[in-house]
């Protein structure tokens, strides 16, 4: 199946900071898939919706799909790598945790996916009210969610960082 076949999560509540599609593009094409996306039986995107908006800029354009009832986990096999002698492999594993840390949710799709989802089992009052509240007060001691400038300004002109945000 080709990538041009499958359709975005219209009610995907996680959006991509610029940094995050760099991130995941740059991890792509230097390093290859890493791990699965779900869709539906119409070829709708379930989870990975980052992956696949950033596959076609890495050159990747094809999707192999392994049919499941959810029953099974099903494994991504990199044939290529080997966590005992290639860095690379270690490499992928810290890109593709790092990825996730650049996205944010969306409130307003969060306020429609409450009215027809119960989003307790994955969100506290307290992080509801924060997320989607309009006068929410962060909670005394959390984190804000925001990059830390220093942090962030070295990342972005550290010479040897191949994973640097392009504006």
């Amino acid at each position: 199946m080709r990538i041009t076949d499958l359709k975005p999560d219209n009610k995907n509540a996680r959006r991509r900071t610029a940094r995050g599609h760099s991130t995941i593009e740059t991890s792509l094409r230097e390093l290859g898939a890493g791990r699965s996306i779900v869709i539906d039986r119409n070829n709708r995107i379930i989870a990975g919706n980052g992956v696949i908006e950033n596959a076609a800029k890495a050159g990747i354009t094809d999707v192999e799909v392994i049919e499941s009832d959810g029953r099974r986990i099903i494994a991504v096999m990199r044939t290529d790598l080997d966590l005992d002698v290639d860095a690379k492999t270690r490499e992928l594993a810290v890109a593709d945790n790092r990825a996730a840390e650049f996205a944010e949710w969306d409130p307003d799709v969060l306020r429609d996916l409450s009215a027809d989802l119960d989003l307790q089992p994955f969100f506290t009052d307290y992080e509801l009210t924060t997320l989607t509240g309009p006068d929410a007060e962060p909670e005394p001691g959390a984190r804000s969610g925001e990059v830390d400038v220093d942090a962030f300004e070295l990342a972005h002109t550290c010479p040897k960082c191949r994973f640097q945000f392009n504006d």
